[in-house]
């Protein structure tokens, strides 16, 4: 490995910057801040939130198919 991380991350960064700026060329260095700042909340607020409603379908798929939970609504269905 030729590089490391820490130098890599500030590259990655730049490339954001000056993407936003080609897409939109009217908008300042600030405006360039505040549109990665808003990606950046707006990632950390819904990223979690869509991995556990997906942690919570599938568990509740292998909740519902566990032989305990068969067991019982057979048990039900026969009374």
């Amino acid at each position: 490995m030729v590089g490391s991380d820490q130098a890599t991350f500030p590259v990655l960064v730049r490339m954001v910057f000056v993407a936003l700026r080609e897409l939109f060329p009217k908008i300042g260095p600030q405006a360039a801040w505040l549109l990665w700042l808003g990606a950046g909340i707006f990632g950390i607020a819904v990223l979690p939130m869509v991995v556990l409603a997906l942690l919570a379908v599938w568990s509740h798929r292998k909740f519902l198919s566990s032989q305990a939970v068969t067991t019982l609504f057979r048990d039900r269905q026969e009374d």
